[in-house]
C-alpha cells in the first residue's frame, strides 16, 4: 500500500509481513485401484526388508504380514476405508520409498489377478523432480 509522506510529496511504502499462502494441495485423480476392494500384495525379498516395509506402510494403510510355505514373504495392504481417491499413488510412494531405504532394485506387487513390477530409481536419479529449469 503506498501513502503519500506529509512532507516533500515522498511516496512511501509500508513493509509488513504477508499472511503464509497455503501450499497448494494435488487432487488426486480416481483410479481403478479405487473401484477394487481387494489387497495389494507386495512380494519381499526376505523377512528383515518385509518387516521393514510392514512398518512403513502402517503409517498410510492397513498392512499385515504373511507367512509362506517357503517362498518369499508378502506384505498385504488395504487402503483405510477413508483413504482418499487415488490411494494407490501413496503406495507407489512407499513401495518406492522402501526399495530406496533398503537397496532394492524391484518389487512384485499383486493386486487382483495382475502383477507389476516396481523398479527402484537409478543410483543418483529423482524420477519425481520434473524437469532441470535450469536446463529450459
Amino acid at each position: 500500500m503506498w501513502k503519500q509522506a506529509r512532507d516533500g510529496g515522498v511516496a512511501v511504502r509500508r513493509l509488513g509481513r504477508r499472511a503464509p499462502r497455503p501450499k497448494p494441495t494435488r487432487a488426486s485423480p480416481q483410479t481403478c485401484w479405487d473401484e477394487m476392494p481387494t489387497p495389494v500384495e507386495v512380494t519381499a525379498p526376505d523377512h528383515e526388508s518385509a518387516r521393514a516395509l510392514l512398518r512403513d506402510a502402517l503409517e498410510h494403510f492397513h498392512a499385515e504380514l504373511v507367512e509362506t510355505d517357503g517362498a518369499a514373504p508378502v506384505v498385504r495392504l488395504r487402503p483405510a476405508r477413508t483413504a482418499s481417491t487415488g490411494w494407490v499413488f501413496e503406495l507407489l510412494a512407499v513401495v518406492e520409498r522402501w526399495l530406496g531405504a533398503h537397496d532394492l532394485q524391484v518389487a512384485n506387487v499383486h493386486h487382483g489377478n495382475r502383477s507389476y513390477v516396481i523398479m527402484a530409481a537409478p543410483p543418483g536419479s529423482e524420477w519425481d523432480s520434473g524437469p532441470d529449469p535450469a536446463a529450459a
